[in-house]
């Protein structure tokens, strides 16, 4: 089994005991629904006396059924859009952005949440999500690493590059993110938290342009040439992390008893690149805003 399937049995997995979990704690389920109309807490949910103590069998299909309604019962199902950069905190001295679009980065997640009070609780997820850009931007001396071609061999050259680059960034996650909910109303709750995301593809190219790179001798023998480029592409993706974490903070409104929308932001706090990498001599973060609609499946009765 490869590690990308172990990850993505690992995060569904939670779903088939979180759910389990939470109604057999002893912690007191709120439905954030039933607020909105009564503002009262609702009792603890409770396993049928039929699973308890049963008194017939059920078919394979029933079964299936209630499985189903165990999952999702008072699950928040969510799809929406990261719009964002991956870049290093600061633009570095003497990067000029000339243009930068975002890709098209959707989310899917389904999330569980217990409350411990009337006004605050725990949320557990599973998303998976894109987060990506194309930009070009104007540098001077900008070190980083470069392919040519040269009487008919491709040669490396590392060094201090000046002139246009253009970058394109596509990641797509299988995100694990842990919140603590905040709610200031029936309608309005703050989220707080972390998550833990692993790449399930990625990659990192891009070229540069109508410049000239200054290469980095080897030693201190050895001469800095200058070498003009008119056109030249480059890939770092072998380069690229499997991991990524950081800080989710995010707010929800509920649009009606079961409707919310959402917005938050993420900043990862590791770079894209493997430890070690000097393709590039600053760190790359994920930095982005996010924006959701979801559902608020109801408690499902016995």
């Amino acid at each position: 089994m490869s590690y990308r399937t172990q990850i993505v049995s690992i995060l569904f997995g939670l779903f088939f005991v979180f759910p389990l979990w939470g109604t057999a704690s002893n912690i007191p389920t709120y439905s954030r629904a039933q607020s909105l109309q009564t503002d009262s807490v609702v009792q603890p949910n409770t396993f049928p006396d039929s699973i308890i103590h049963p008194t017939e069998s059920k078919s394979i299909l029933q079964r299936t059924w209630d499985l189903s309604k165990r999952i999702v019962n008072n699950g928040f199902f969510k799809v929406g859009v990261n719009v964002g950069a991956t870049s290093p905190f600061r633009l570095p001295e003497g990067a000029r952005i000339q243009s930068f679009a975002p890709i098209f980065a959707p989310i899917i997640s389904f999330s569980r949440g217990i409350d411990f009070n009337k006004w605050v609780g725990l949320s557990i997820g599973a998303q998976f999500e894109y987060k990506g850009m194309t930009t070009r931007a104007h540098v001077h001396d900008y070190y980083t690493e470069v392919t040519k071609e040269l009487e008919g061999s491709v040669a490396r050259f590392r060094g201090t590059f000046t002139g246009s680059i253009t970058t394109q960034v596509t990641i797509s996650y299988a995100t694990l993110p842990v919140l603590f909910c905040f709610h200031f109303s029936p309608r309005y709750t703050l989220k707080l938290g972390g998550y833990a995301s692993y790449v399930l593809s990625h990659s990192f190219t891009g070229s540069v342009e109508n410049g000239y790179v200054w290469t980095q001798p080897a030693s201190s023998e050895e001469s800095s040439d200058k070498i003009m480029l008119e056109h030249e592409e480059y890939s770092f993706s072998k380069n690229m992390r499997k991991w990524d974490t950081g800080i989710d903070l995010r707010g929800e409104h509920r649009i009606t008893e079961r409707s919310f929308i959402e917005f938050g932001a993420t900043l990862g706090m590791l770079s894209i690149f493997e430890k070690g990498f000097t393709g590039i001599s600053y760190s790359m973060q994920n930095i982005y805003i996010n924006l959701g609609v979801g559902y608020n499946f109801p408690i499902f009765s016995k």
